[in-house]
């Protein structure tokens, strides 16, 4: 992975790890429960395991958040070329893809491309 890669994704799991935090803080019932209260510990341990990688892997700060990674990854919107090649990728299995992929056209490599990122 390049580290911009990395960067997107360690920011995403960092995004993940925040709302999964948020869902578990809300039971304040629990706040005297020694698993909750490990729980609680080990998301935090985590989260700044998390800040440090991106710090490590990024020094202009660049952030990248989970929406751009929805935005990115899972265009909302697509022209008839992009929607047929999404569906194709989506019906084609195991071996068949390596088939179906080296009988692309140019263009259509590079719709894939910008659809998966990849």
């Amino acid at each position: 992975m390049y580290n911009r890669e990395k960067i997107k994704y360690h920011t995403v799991v960092q995004e993940q790890l925040k709302l999964n935090k948020e869902k578990i803080m809300k039971h304040d019932k629990l706040e005297e429960d020694p698993l909750y209260m490990d729980l609680v510990k080990r998301f935090d341990s985590l989260e700044l395991k998390i800040d440090k990688i991106i710090l490590a892997l990024n020094p202009n700060k660049e952030r990248y958040t989970y929406p751009d990674f929805i935005k990115e990854h899972y265009p909302t919107k697509l022209n008839k070329l992009e929607a047929r090649i999404y569906k194709e990728s989506q019906s084609v299995t195991g071996g068949e893809f390596a088939n179906w992929f080296q009988n692309l056209t140019e263009k259509e490599r590079s719709v894939y491309t910008k659809i998966y990122g990849h």
